[in-house]
């Protein structure tokens, strides 16, 4: 599932950063929100989970990233 990449992608530059990363997480708000849109080519499952996984805030965006909880 392509769309999963860009959670697996971000959460990882989150977590492996020793540096503060609380500037990417706009830019990857807008990632993930793009990701998270319904395409004609998914199948329903898909499209089910996108409808879940859809954020409308920051903090259940961070969340979604928090490898540690």
């Amino acid at each position: 599932m392509q769309f999963l990449r860009t959670f697996k992608t971000d959460s990882e530059v989150l977590s492996c950063s020793k540096y503060p990363t609380i500037s990417l997480i706009l830019p990857f708000r807008s990632e993930i929100v793009a990701a998270l849109a319904v395409q004609p080519t998914d199948c329903d499952m898909v499209k089910g989970m996108k409808h879940r996984l859809r954020a409308k805030e920051l903090n259940v965006v961070a969340a979604l990233l928090d490898q540690s909880q």
